[in-house]
């Protein structure tokens, strides 16, 4: 007999597992982004948050006439940004998605696409991504900046050139 009660249950004990992962890996995150702080003397900070984009997809010229406009869909990034306090000039890290369990965590940036099934192999795919040339020239760009800024050599919010596409942000 078909046990709905059973059913039930696991479905608490599936949402409590997964309320467990999500904050085990926001920890992670919250952990890296520590040591990216400390370990550029506080000019960088990292952050993760829900983004948009316009839609991918075959935009025809009737669309164009008619004035069809974009959608958008939502995705979650890791940035960095200047610390100095305001949210202007973040540059996109990479992307990443949880899975409806936490965990697999789908980590993509330049040419890496990882599935973090657990708590190491995600420190180990941030890691990866930190010590990637692509991040490593955005990071680099950023303390350079900061250090602009510090010394007043560039006025305002300069623009951070996007390696990996060689676009401003």
């Amino acid at each position: 007999m078909t046990s709905f009660q059973d059913a039930f249950h696991k479905g608490l004990e599936a949402y409590e597992s997964a309320d467990r992962a999500r904050k085990e890996i926001f920890a992670v995150f919250d952990d890296c982004a520590k040591q990216v702080s400390a370990a550029s003397g506080g000019a960088i900070s990292l952050s993760y948050r829900e983004k948009s984009r316009e839609r991918r997809g075959n935009k025809t010229i009737a669309d164009v006439v008619t004035g069809v406009l974009p959608t958008y869909e939502s995705y979650e990034a890791l940035e960095a940004r200047i610390a100095d306090g305001t949210q202007s000039g973040a540059v996109e890290l990479c992307e990443y998605k949880l899975s409806p369990r936490g965990y697999p965590v789908s980590i993509a940036y330049a040419d890496v696409h990882e599935y973090c099934h657990d708590k190491p192999s995600l420190e180990q795919a941030l890691v990866d991504l930190l010590g990637h040339p692509v991040t490593g020239g955005v990071l680099r760009q950023l303390m350079d900046l900061q250090a602009k800024t510090r010394s007043g050599g560039a006025g305002g919010h300069p623009q951070v050139t996007d390696v990996r596409n060689g676009k401003g942000d």
